[in-house]
């Protein structure tokens, strides 16, 4: 187990994390909301980032749609399984950001408010826990003690982090080996009519690279955002009941 100052250090890694998420989906305008650095709050967006938000929120739907007619002309030229399978992943993930875009946008006020009173919750359970960790770590160290339990939770934290921001370029290297792939943007304009032809100049493949990234860092970074409020939510409940049982 976990000292106390070991988990209050990990939970205050892990609110600062979630308050990381939610500046980098704010700033992308992938949400239709605004982070306050001071405050470290949800704030509604003015009229010119809505206008922003809704531009970038039609590329789930175009892109659902456009995955399904590829999907409808591949089946003629008896496209490999593995193909398929990608071209059907694709779509439905793409279905799955439409959905919580919209209902994002649909219960925006709602999700800001909720998300605000979460994070409201989680610094008052943490502020009483950060005087006393501030208060130990200004005293003299002692000698440290050997096989101290190893802090896994940070390192969970780090790697989902991690995974976050190293995902859209690796899904965007694909585009590189198979640019007429189906799933793709680039099938429908460069000069090729299968997987199998002959490979694409780079300069040609970088506005769809571009295209590719984005779309990926839309759709990773507006998950991690949702299960930030989720994970919140959870924690919350977890404390209550804990609040509950030690009564």
């Amino acid at each position: 187990m976990l000292s106390d100052a070991k988990m209050t250090s990990t939970q205050a890694k892990a609110h600062a994390c979630l308050c990381l998420i939610f500046r980098l989906t704010c700033t992308l305008k992938l949400v239709p909301y605004s982070w306050n650095c001071k405050t470290r709050r949800l704030n509604k967006l003015n009229w010119l980032g809505w206008a922003v938000f809704y531009a970038i929120a039609c590329i789930s739907p175009v892109s659902c749609t456009f995955m399904v007619v590829r999907y409808i002309q591949a089946q003629n030229l008896n496209p490999p399984t593995r193909i398929r399978v990608m071209n059907i992943i694709w779509g439905l993930a793409y279905a799955l950001i439409f959905l919580c875009k919209t209902q994002v946008i649909i219960r925006a006020n709602e999700i800001m408010a909720f998300g605000n009173a979460l994070l409201e919750e989680r610094e008052r359970v943490l502020a009483p826990e950060k005087v006393l960790l501030e208060e130990k770590e200004a005293k003299p160290k002692a000698k440290e003690v050997k096989d101290q339990p190893v802090d896994w939770i940070s390192f969970i934290i780090f790697g989902g982090t991690f995974l976050l921001f190293v995902n859209p370029p690796l899904h965007t290297v694909v585009l590189l080996d198979t640019p007429c792939a189906p799933q793709y943007w680039s099938s429908l304009i460069l000069p090729c009519k299968w997987m199998g032809d002959s490979p694409v100049p780079l300069i040609q493949l970088t506005p769809y690279l571009l295209w590719e990234y984005f779309a990926i860092t839309d759709m990773m970074t507006l998950i991690a955002f949702l299960w930030g409020i989720i994970f919140m939510g959870l924690n919350w409940i977890k404390d209550e009941i804990l609040a509950y049982i030690s009564k």
